[in-house]
């Protein structure tokens, strides 16, 4: 384990675990379907300051799709190496024993993982998409168009979505209605397969670092 490594695990609380506070927004018509997900979340407590690191990999009908993410404070974005992830899991591997037995050996141990790029901001001059939608900033980064956008109120939100190309759904509208309540903010990442057009697409995106003030 690195000296960085070790004082990461040492000074900030981890969690290693699949996200569930985020929703997929096909295009009209198209079906998207998360095939892997890994999430690594961490908090500083001296800061009060979360990072959200997210790669996943999808299954979709249509080449161009996007999902949203939802943050209670405005987020920084930037792009990570993969390799996170696979040192983290090196550093809380447990140990492998092997063990002499008279007709057996065990020493099988299973281990299951739940799991910078460039960014162009808006952020300084707020615009304004309608009355209650606000664009807080957008961003190219790993691979991905992000927006990062509030709202007044949640079918406001998911008018927004639908004027952008995506399938809008009453079920969608009351998933955000939680978030658009309590003022967080929500940044919609849109995602584009390569190749030619085809019956369905596999499509696994970098790792994306979300960084933002939050209460534990």
């Amino acid at each position: 384990m690195t000296r960085s490594l070790a004082l990461l695990l040492a000074l900030l609380v981890i969690d290693v675990r699949t996200s569930d506070a985020c929703a997929t927004a096909p295009p009209p018509g198209a079906e998207v379907r998360i095939a892997e997900e890994e999430a690594l979340i961490v908090w500083d407590p001296a800061t009060k300051t979360e990072t959200f690191i997210r790669r996943a990999a999808f299954q979709s009908t249509a080449r161009k799709f996007g999902f949203l993410v939802p943050t209670p404070t405005m987020p920084q974005l930037s792009e990570v190496s993969d390799g996170v992830f696979y040192a983290l899991t090196d550093a809380i591997r447990p140990p492998v024993e092997h063990r002499a037995k008279t007709k057996y050996t065990v020493g099988s141990f299973l281990f299951e993982s739940c799991l910078g790029g460039a960014m162009k901001s808006k952020s300084d001059d707020a615009r304004v998409t309608g009355a209650a939608v606000r664009v807080l900033q957008t961003a190219t980064v790993a691979g991905f168009n992000a927006t990062t956008v509030e709202a007044d109120n949640a079918q406001a939100l998911t008018d927004w979505l639908g004027q952008n190309g995506f399938e809008v759904t009453p079920q969608l509208t009351k998933w955000l209605e939680r978030y658009v309540t309590e003022k967080w903010k929500g940044t919609a990442f849109v995602v584009a397969g390569d190749g030619d057009e085809a019956k369905g697409y596999e499509i696994a995106t970098k790792a994306v670092k979300m960084t933002f003030p939050a209460e534990r």
